[in-house]
């Protein structure tokens, strides 16, 4: 595994890699950056090899803790941005041109793991 800085809005300068890991990077940003954001990952992606991991909050409809209330509202405070709900995570994935492999939450800690992939291309089927 290796670290490479850059600007993560800019072209993602290492093609193909296994896995590019994210961490409390999406959050800070509204949806249309994180739009951009992922765009570059998953042009740089290898379909059927390259997955990003993204750890981040994934928020309960109900129930949400007051920890991750408090984030939320400062990352809207602070940012113009949010902690996300599964399906406010699955909207914005999907509307990059990529899907969620799989969720882990480990929810006393308000840490989940998102793997994504690219979308299958339809090719009009």
């Amino acid at each position: 595994m290796e670290t490479v800085n850059h600007n993560f809005f800019m072209e993602q300068p290492i093609k193909g890699a296994r896995a590019y890991y994210m961490r409390n990077i999406l959050h800070d940003w509204p949806d249309d950056k994180c739009l951009i954001i992922l765009s570059q990952l998953k042009a740089s992606m290898k379909p059927g090899y390259s997955k990003i991991i993204i750890n981040e909050m994934v928020l309960p409809d109900t129930g949400i803790t007051l920890t991750a209330a408090q984030l939320d509202i400062t990352m809207m405070c602070a940012h113009a941005a949010a902690e996300r709900t599964e399906g406010q995570w699955r909207h914005m994935i999907d509307s990059a041109g990529l899907m969620i492999e799989k969720i882990w939450t480990k929810v006393q800690e308000d840490e989940s793991i998102l793997v994504l992939v690219p979308k299958p291309e339809s090719n009009g089927v």
